[in-house]
């Protein structure tokens, strides 16, 4: 270690958030980044630090992206852990976004909805001012996007909770990566970019786009938006195999121009590159990159769960050559060839951090109850179902299982989200609590 940075550390102990500031800066130009996240979250109070706090990598998203990538980068939670902490509040939870800053979760109850967000390292309530009839849509830097009554979206200071700016947009989704956001109408049926260079200030209208027209439908049910860069927005839609016409759609972020189309109706993306299906009958794949050429094309049974800078993941349960039972196959993000088979377990909320891959391995309500055919005491077995049973399990990319943690009281209830974060792993149950591994 060089004089400098001693003398950096020797004076955060004495000092404040300018010198946390200083210290962060100096781990970041070399290249020691997690050091640096490490050394600022101590000072959160402070505006400043919670704006360089903001710029680290977040599971910004209920899929993790704007792309639905489920990968974070940050260091993984590889040691089996404890439970931190966990609370639940009343009303039904919608969605799970984690910062350092908050853990933001959406609450229906009796047709109202709520933002909450959470004290990352308590759990305790921030407790928002004006929070109701407000739904979170995605994190950047430290502040939490919202969509409010009347068609607005809203930005919102995600420690405070003071409202920056609010901006008249439609009933819709927006997602948001590397300062563009798209934002889907779904009145309207089409999406709009909005550029949000500084995530404080209120975002400013470069585009409009008709996805009915560029897919050649007057009707798209359940549409769903991604983008992954200034570079692409990707439409896809969310409920594929109703038509040969059903497609996704790749517009250019600057000006929402169609870049190309793709069939099947799922895709993630990512800053270079799309994994889409490409036929649904023979269930093949395509990476392409993002002017549209073609990386790989491989044969999924099930559409890919994860994408990262390495690897991708597909479910595959069931026992594979050499006898493993597996719930999943790691492939190599570069050819689509596989590198490892991922054990039983952990088949459901499928998500990574770096080369550590997180998941949950119990039943759904359809699973116990004769998929999904309600009959006389359905609801009984799903809710004498013992919970306790079930666990969240981390595997590492090499196909090793690194821990299991049963979902013993108070998080006995089926799992609906799992977040990563730096080597902590946040979660959401069916009941509505919220609880933090570390």
């Amino acid at each position: 270690m060089d004089a400098d940075l001693r003398a950096l550390e020797r004076a955060i102990e004495s000092g404040g958030p300018a010198e946390r500031l200083a210290l962060a800066s100096a781990l970041e130009r070399r290249g020691r980044v997690d050091e640096a996240l490490s050394v600022l979250l101590p000072a959160c109070e402070d505006a400043t630090v919670r704006r360089e706090i903001g710029r680290f990598p977040a599971w910004g998203h209920p899929e993790g992206t704007g792309g639905n990538t489920r990968f974070v980068d940050l260091p993984p939670l590889a040691a089996a852990p404890r439970l931190l902490w966990a609370t639940r509040p009343f009303g039904s939870r919608e969605s799970l976004l984690v910062s350092p800053l908050g853990v933001v979760t959406g609450l229906r109850d009796r047709g109202e909805s709520w933002t909450i967000v959470l004290d990352a390292e308590t759990g305790a309530d921030r407790k928002w001012p004006e929070a109701s009839e407000s739904a979170p849509q995605f994190i950047a830097g430290d502040v939490l996007v919202v969509s409010q009554a009347k068609g607005r979206l809203a930005g919102r200071d995600l420690w405070t909770g003071a409202e920056l700016w609010s901006e008249k947009t439609d009933e819709g989704t927006a997602v948001h990566a590397d300062g563009l956001v798209a934002f889907l109408s779904e009145r309207r049926k089409g999406v709009v970019g909005l550029a949000l260079t500084d995530p404080r200030k209120p975002p400013r209208k470069l585009w409009k786009h008709d996805i009915s027209a560029s897919l050649r439908r007057s009707y798209l049910p359940r549409p769903v938006v991604a983008v992954s860069s200034r570079e692409t927005v990707v439409v896809v839609e969310s409920i594929p195999g109703l038509s040969k016409e059903d497609a996704g759609i790749v517009l250019h972020g600057a000006t929402g121009k169609t870049r190309w189309t793709f069939t099947g109706g799922c895709g993630i993306a990512d800053a270079s590159a799309v994994l889409a299906l490409k036929d649904e009958e023979s269930s093949r794949h395509e990476l392409r990159d993002l002017a549209g050429e073609r990386v790989w094309t491989a044969r999924f049974d099930e559409a890919p769960v994860v994408l990262s800078p390495d690897f991708v993941i597909v479910p595959r349960e069931g026992r594979v050559p050499g006898g493993l039972e597996t719930s999943a196959a790691l492939l190599d993000r570069k050819t689509g060839q596989r590198r490892a088979w991922l054990p039983k377990g952990g088949r459901r909320h499928v998500c990574a951090s770096r080369d550590v891959v997180y998941g949950y391995d119990g039943p759904t309500w359809d699973d116990l109850t004769c998929e999904g055919h309600a009959g006389v005491g359905s609801d009984r077995i799903y809710a004498e179902h013992d919970w306790s049973s079930q666990a969240i399990t981390a595997a590492t990319i090499a196909g090793e299982v690194a821990w299991r943690f049963p979902t013993k009281p108070p998080i006995a209830e089926e799992i609906i989200a799992l977040a990563p974060a730096s080597r902590r792993l946040y979660g959401l149950t069916a009941g509505g609590t919220v609880f933090c591994l570390g």
